[in-house]
């Protein structure tokens, strides 16, 4: 390969003649990818040796990187990058498409978890280098999204609920600047929420790891709504907002139980009217919105309300001055810690029957459920072990008292929130076992 003849950071785009070409952006990408490193993240990482197509996989993975940045949506597209002295300012060789093709039909999906693995050291060093939240609230979109393909013989895709072809993967992207965190391939024919308790738990491992110590909140729509997944949200002190499903029997009727005079108007669009209010659903807050048109012509489309609600575990947020409406928002400060619970709330917690008669037990980190009817359990059948409350399988979190193997550092201990704090916050009764680890257990609701 030969040298670059000039240095990335003496290069000026300028926009002074008509005649210019397009992609001239892409020395803004080379530079950041130059100054993160990824080629030799790249190469570090992603094991192939003894593989065809396998060698040097750093400047294939970035000629992939850099022609998807200038508009590719095929192999063959790569051919710009080598366009007049494109190739000279890039930082490193521009292989063929052939080349490309050949090399990612190399893949097994344990090559694939390998450039997760990229993504995430690449993460670390951009927000090492000031790009990341430190120690504010860092807010995180979960959706997922429909890719349409045209053959029908590519692997994995499949028709969804939108009856197109084509893959069905689910993001995280940060709100604030966009950038995504992480990203997981699924087949066309894959329910919305399927994968996500494990994709949560890599993201918070993701973000912790790269040096985010503040607050976590997710947002998530309708189709993430289970309780698995709100459990996972709890074990790992993450705030969210959740929309639900409100033609659902249960959200019915905790909506229709909201009296009229709790409702307060909000800003709407002319020819309607929108209003707010809050209840409760299965112990945690519910906030509801209802709409309707006013307009007497489109109102016969519409007559009746129009409900949009959302879970959440967030507190009010207070206004300077007085609070002149409800107020919905993401409380930045931490909530009111409570004393410890005595021996005997401890052991109620421990074994305690829901409405329906189910006894939680914890055991080995977990809550199991198990019938008993008419027979309460006064022990649990066997006592959790001292490191259990982690990010994730493998991972190290807050209840863990080992070293990372990554050599990372844990979140500094001030900035964590109270774990029983944020448990009562989020709707659900901690029980602490003799010191050691926690779980949550259902609330009252």
């Amino acid at each position: 390969m030969s040298r670059v003849s000039r240095g990335l950071d003496r290069v000026v785009v300028t926009f002074d003649d008509p005649n210019l070409v397009a992609n001239a952006g892409l020395l803004l990408v080379a530079t950041l990818s130059a100054r993160l490193g990824i080629g030799a993240i790249v190469d570090a990482t992603v094991r192939m040796a003894g593989i065809v197509g396998g060698a040097r996989p750093g400047r294939k993975v970035l000629t992939l990187v850099h022609a998807i940045v200038a508009g590719a949506t095929h192999i063959d597209h790569a051919d710009l990058l080598r366009a007049g002295g494109t190739e000279g300012v890039l930082g490193h060789q521009v292989m063929a498409p052939s080349t490309l093709g050949t090399f990612l039909r190399a893949f097994s999906f344990g090559h694939v978890r390998q450039l997760e693995a990229v993504v995430g050291k690449v993460l670390e060093r951009a927000w090492s280098l000031g790009a990341g939240p430190g120690e504010s609230r860092l807010v995180i979109d979960v959706d997922s999204t429909i890719c349409q393909v045209e053959g029908k013989n590519k692997q994995g895709a499949a028709y969804g609920y939108t009856k197109v072809l084509g893959y069905h993967p689910i993001l995280a992207t940060r709100a604030d600047t966009g950038e995504v965190v992480a990203a997981r391939m699924r087949k066309g024919s894959a329910n919305t929420a399927r994968g996500a308790r494990r994709f949560i738990d890599e993201i918070v491992a993701r973000a912790r790891r790269a040096g985010a110590s503040g607050q976590i909140v997710m947002r998530f729509d309708s189709g993430f709504w289970s309780g698995d997944t709100l459990k996972v949200l709890a074990r790992h002190d993450v705030r969210y907002t959740m929309a639900v499903r409100a033609n659902t029997k249960g959200i019915a009727e905790a909506i229709a139980g909201i009296d009229n005079s709790a409702w307060t108007d909000i800003e709407y669009t002319p020819d309607g009217v929108a209003q707010v209010a809050e209840t409760q659903y299965g112990g945690r807050r519910l906030i509801v919105r209802r709409t309707r048109l006013t307009d007497s012509r489109q109102a016969k489309l519409w007559p009746d309300w129009r409900h949009f609600a959302f879970l959440t575990c967030a507190t009010r947020r207070h206004q300077p001055g007085g609070m002149k409406g409800p107020t919905f928002g993401l409380s930045q400060q931490p909530a009111e810690a409570e004393s410890s619970p005595t021996p005997e709330a401890r052991g109620r917690a421990e074994s305690s029957s829901d409405n329906d008669g189910t006894v939680w037990h914890h055991q080995t980190g977990r809550v199991r459920q198990a019938r008993r009817k008419g027979v309460r359990v006064q022990e649990p059948v066997v006592e959790p072990p001292q490191e259990r409350n982690r990010l994730e399988p493998g991972g190290f979190g807050p209840g863990s008292s080992a070293r990372p193997p990554w050599g990372g550092r844990l979140p500094p201990s001030d900035v964590r929130v109270d774990e029983e704090a944020t448990a009562k916050a989020c709707g659900v009764t901690v029980a602490r076992l003799q010191g050691k680890s926690w779980a949550p257990t259902p609330s009252n609701g």
